[in-house]
Formats: structure tokens, sequence, C-alpha cells
């Protein structure tokens, strides 16, 4: 299962410890039924389809399927292993992480289907991207010995550190507006959600607790960020205020949810399950109005 610096093992001990209703949440609904797993589900800037990676293939390609589901469609085919899509804010390209030049570097591939580029081509391992704005990706990297967030052209050209903490830091996330940059962190000893500006340190905790937080997704209008959590005993999407507080658990499903991403009105959430057998693309309405701050469970988490 190709979830970037992820849990390894989470321990039975697990005590319950609500302090208000139990949430509300809308419908959900499963987007695909492929017998092989879907990860990682990005919206296009329209609102009409979702881009994901999924091993269909053979191996990790990247796929793009209408958002309320259908057919899918190969958007890349290379024998080396395509991950982690995003889709650019003009919609005209999906970035991804490949590791079909020998190492994992980041690469680019028009969103209608075509040829792929590479944007960067260093010997180090470049992971979980996004898009800053139509010219610049935001992507971690140990290409300085350590995981920390960077920035590069979307055409490449040089890279530019964001963080030097030297701390696991991954998965990077950037507010609509372009102004901050909110990634998971390990510099508090457990994974954590962070916020910077992207023009470098100081960053900001936002989750301080035992539990995994990781993959922040801010809605449309900055307001929100969704995220994967175990803080109820298994991986579910939860909401938080993107400064920080109000904490929305959006999914109860026994099963692990992660890897959140809105839809552009804000109005949905995707993300991947594996509540059918294996991990496949959801959606979930989502009414701020109809859901409740909870914090459900206490458990710890073991990782790599």
């Amino acid at each position: 299962m190709p979830v970037h610096k992820g849990i390894t093992e989470i321990s039975i001990l697990m005590i319950i410890t609500a302090f208000s209703t139990t949430p509300s949440f809308g419908e959900t609904t499963q987007i695909t039924m492929d017998p092989a797993n879907d990860y990682d589900p990005y919206w296009s800037p329209d609102g009409n389809s979702l881009v994901f990676l999924s091993e269909r293939s053979g191996n990790w390609d990247i796929w793009k399927i209408p958002a309320g589901g259908g057919t899918a469609t190969a958007l890349t085919t290379h024998p080396g292993n395509d991950i982690h899509p995003c889709w650019s804010p003009d919609g005209e390209w999906i970035a991804f992480c490949s590791e079909r030049s020998g190492n994992q570097d980041i690469w680019k591939v028009p969103s209608a289907g075509g040829t792929a580029v590479p944007v960067t081509t260093n010997p180090a391992r470049d992971e979980s991207l996004d898009w800053l704005d139509n010219e610049t990706i935001v992507f971690d990297s140990n290409r300085s010995g350590n995981w920390e967030i960077w920035t590069i052209p979307a055409d490449g050209g040089a890279a530019t550190p964001v963080t030097d903490n030297h701390a696991s830091d991954s998965g990077p996330s950037p507010s609509p507006n372009g102004s901050t940059i909110a990634f998971t962190s390990y510099r508090g000893g457990y994974p954590d959600i962070w916020t910077i500006p992207v023009g470098g340190e100081p960053a900001t905790q936002l989750t301080d607790d035992s539990y995994f937080d990781g993959y922040p997704h801010y809605t449309p209008d900055g307001a929100k960020m969704a995220f994967g959590s175990d803080r109820s005993g298994n991986l579910d999407i939860w909401v938080m205020r993107s400064g920080g507080g109000n904490l929305e658990q959006i999914t109860t499903d026994p099963a692990d949810d992660y890897y959140a991403c809105w839809s552009p009105d804000g109005t949905k959430i995707a993300f991947s399950s594996n509540r059918g057998g294996n991990y496949d693309l959801w959606v979930v309405d989502y009414d701020d109005t109809t859901v409740e701050p909870s914090s459900v469970g206490r458990v710890k988490a073991l990782f790599k």
C-alpha cells in the first residue's frame, strides 16, 4: 500500500472520550469498484472529474474518472510506478511522482492525455506534491538529508526549501491564496498538522496529540481543512478550521479512510477507503451546518 511514511501498526488500547454529540454527515457514494486498489483522489478544477492512482494495470499508474463514477481512463502507462497525482489550477496538467527515471522524481502529463515530461531530475527521492499556483509545484523531498518541504517551477529549474527543521515534513497542501502551506510533521514527536508561510519558517502547529494526523487539504475558501486521523480508533476523515480547532469527524466507518480532497465548490470530500475490502474512491457530502465538533477515542500509533 503506497502510504507515504504512514502507519505500521495501531495498538489495541482505546479509551473512548467523546465530549459532544455524534457528528452527522451527508450521503457517502462509492466512485470506483475495481478489484485493484485505487488511492489518492484529486478533483479537477471544474469539478467534473477525479484523477487518482491505481494498480489496475499491473503497476501504479495515473487514472481519470468522472466525478460521479463511470469508465476510468489511464493517463500514464509506464512500467515505472506513478503516484500522488494532482491537477493544476488551470486544469491543463496533472503533476505526479514517478520512478520511471530510476529514482523518484516529479513529472507532469497533459490532463487530456499525452506525453509526460520531467519536472525534477534530482538523485534524491521527491514525494507528495501539489500545485502552489499554475507556475509552481510544492513537494516534499529528502534531497537535504531529511524530509523537508520544497517548491520548484512547474517547468523545472532550481528547487527552493520551505522548511528546514531536520524533522520529517511531508504531504504539503497550499492554501487557495498560495500564501500558506499545510503539511504533516514529526517535529513534535508525533505526526501532526502544521502550517508555514510560503517564504519559510516559523511554522505553526495545528494539532498536538499522540494520534496520526496527516494528508491535510484546504477547503476552496481556505476556511477549513480536511485530513486523515486515527483519533477515533482507525483512520477517518476529519475537518478543522484552517487555524486549528473545532474538529469535526466526517466518516465513522470501521475501515480506513484517508487521502481527503475537497470538491471545487466545497460541498463534497473525495477520499480513499478499504471499506469494500480493497481500496476504492468514495465521496461524502459535506454540510458544515450539520456536523458538530467531536473528539472520539484515544489511540497510540506506531510509525515507521
